[in-house]
């Protein structure tokens, strides 16, 4: 008796949840695209290009610099100063790509906050229930219909122009 009890109380919750999927609306977007292909993304990267493309070939320069050092350690012996020197620089190099890194991602993040802002306006507008990320989300295949990323991208766009994620964040 208790074992039919412990089926039919699962079979009932299996029944739920099939139930419950079936109305459940998923929608599919492309990051890629609307990092890409979206306003602010363009004119996020074309500033950032700017902003910090000469701390970004220095940083560059002082690579390749270390890596020649690093090379010609190898070859020759090198007393402790040397060593010293090459790990002070390499300490030195790593620090300035972190926080040339950081500076990137705070600048970035703006674009991603648009996206996400975007994507839950199309989402709720269109009755969505879910959102998922198709390069990331492991979707192998999905109807086409469920694409929403051209929605979402003409919402990012919007939304950029008209400054309103900016109300709704705060």
């Amino acid at each position: 008796m208790r074992k039919f009890l412990i089926v039919a109380i699962a079979l009932c919750f299996m029944a739920s949840s099939a139930a419950y999927a079936a109305d459940t609306t998923i929608g599919i977007v492309d990051m890629q695209t609307l990092v890409t292909q979206s306003v602010p993304a363009k004119e996020t990267k074309s500033r950032m290009e700017s902003k910090y493309g000469a701390e970004k070939a220095q940083l560059e320069k002082q690579s390749k610099e270390l890596q020649a050092l690093a090379e010609s350690m190898k070859k020759s012996s090198v007393t402790e100063a040397k060593k010293d020197e090459f790990i002070r620089k390499k300490r030195d190099l790593d620090e300035k790509v972190r926080n040339l890194s950081r500076k990137i991602d705070q600048d970035s993040n703006e674009v991603l906050d648009i996206i996400f802002y975007s994507t839950a306006q199309v989402a709720k507008n269109k009755r969505i229930d879910m959102v998922v990320e198709v390069r990331n989300g492991g979707i192998m295949y999905a109807q086409p219909s469920m694409d929403i990323t051209k929605d979402v991208l003409n919402e990012v766009n919007k939304q950029y122009k008209s400054g309103e994620w900016k109300k709704a964040k705060k």
